[in-house]
């Protein structure tokens, strides 16, 4: 039972952890792209 709950919540972490980078990267090229624009 206690396994189980601590690979949910690890699955989650990883999860969030991962569409927060994603979320990052898209900001990091949006703000390149207009660099380059200007």
């Amino acid at each position: 039972m206690v396994y189980e709950i601590n690979e949910c919540q690890d699955i989650w972490i990883r999860d969030k952890f991962i569409n927060e980078n994603d979320a990052i990267e898209r900001l990091f090229r949006l703000i390149k792209s207009t660099f380059w624009i200007k």
